[in-house]
Formats: C-alpha cells, sequence, structure tokens
C-alpha cells in the first residue's frame, strides 16, 4: 500500500458528506463501512438504491430531485407526494439500484473486491480509473424510468400507476437482496 493511498483515504474519508442527505444511507452503511475499515479500500460515494421523481426541464441537461426514498413506497405515499407537485416541466418516475464507488490501494485489492462481486451475482462492478488512483464502481442491475407529467399534465391513471410502483418496489427488494449478498462476500475480504 502506497503512501498517495493512506493520504487519500485519510483525506476522503476526513471530508463531509457532500450528498443532499448529509450520511450514508442506512442500506448501505454497513458495506461502506466494512470497506473504510479494511486498510486496502476507501468507498468516495454511495446509495442503497432509491424510488424518485426527477424533474427535467429539456433545455438543461440537469434535473431537479423533488422526491426520493431509499425504501419502499405504498400506493398512499405515491399519491400524497404526487399531490404535492405542481411542475411546468417534463416529471419522471425513477427506480435506481445502489451503486458503490471504491478507491482501491493496489490492483491486487481491486481483484480481490472483484471477486467478491462476481461471488455475490453482481454483473456491472469494474474498475473505472488505473493510474494514480484505482477506481471502482459497483452497481446493481434494477432500474426503471418512466415520464409521469408532460408540462403539467399528469399521463398516469390509478391503475398503471400501482402497477408501476409494484414493479419499481419488487425492484427495491431485489436490490436489497444483491446488497445483502454482496456484504456477505464482502466479509470475506477481511480474512
Amino acid at each position: 500500500m502506497t503512501t498517495v493511498f493512506v493520504l487519500l483515504k485519510k483525506n476522503t474519508l476526513a471530508k463531509k458528506d457532500k450528498s443532499s442527505k448529509g450520511s450514508i444511507d442506512a442500506g448501505i452503511a454497513e458495506i461502506v463501512s466494512l470497506l473504510n475499515g479494511l486498510s486496502d479500500y476507501c468507498t468516495t460515494s454511495s446509495c442503497s438504491g432509491r424510488i424518485m421523481l426527477v424533474e427535467k426541464d429539456q433545455p438543461k441537461k440537469e434535473h431537479a430531485v423533488l422526491f426520493a426514498s431509499h425504501e419502499c413506497l405504498s400506493l398512499i405515499q405515491l399519491h400524497e407526494v404526487l399531490g404535492m407537485i405542481h411542475s411546468p416541466h417534463d416529471v419522471w418516475f425513477r427506480q435506481e439500484s445502489f451503486i458503490l464507488h471504491v478507491t482501491c490501494a493496489d490492483l491486487t485489492a481491486a481483484q480481490r473486491l472483484l471477486q467478491a462481486c462476481n461471488l455475490a451475482g453482481l454483473k456491472r462492478a469494474g474498475i473505472t480509473a488505473l493510474g494514480e488512483r484505482i477506481q471502482m464502481e459497483i452497481l446493481g442491475t434494477e432500474y426503471m424510468e418512466t415520464l409521469f407529467y408532460k408540462r403539467g399534465e399528469c399521463l398516469v391513471e390509478d391503475r398503471y400507476l400501482k402497477l408501476l410502483l409494484e414493479e419499481a418496489n419488487q425492484k427495491m427488494k431485489k436490490n436489497k437482496e444483491r446488497l445483502s449478498r454482496f456484504l456477505s462476500s464482502a466479509k470475506q475480504l477481511a480474512d
């Protein structure tokens, strides 16, 4: 392990959490803690997965998050959120899987982490940067997105909304199962 990595890890872990929530999601906190507790790894960002509503203003490439939940939602909860949305822009319903960015001390550490991902059945894990930093990205595969509002007009009827939410909640449950399997395999890195 290089002194560059040791310093990078120390500085990264000392920084304030820059996420809008200001803390690590409960659903991924144990994995983040495990990896950061090992000398060869340092997490740089994470999300446990979420269901969200985002506003997209077509001329701009950025979007605003109107609502996000890291847990499954009931139809009643979603109706309450939708009742508060008054946007002249397009609003999209999105379900995203977990994501984890990890800096590794060296290629051997990265290879060990990739093996842990493979053992957990994670298909979307890889090295995204080689050089002074060896950066990995680990993702779940559950994802869906659909347009809800077009220029302020709701496009979805209640029956479709219920089916969409059921599908998103199912994907969130699969996402949690993948995280659990990954935690089990990542624990072998400590051995």
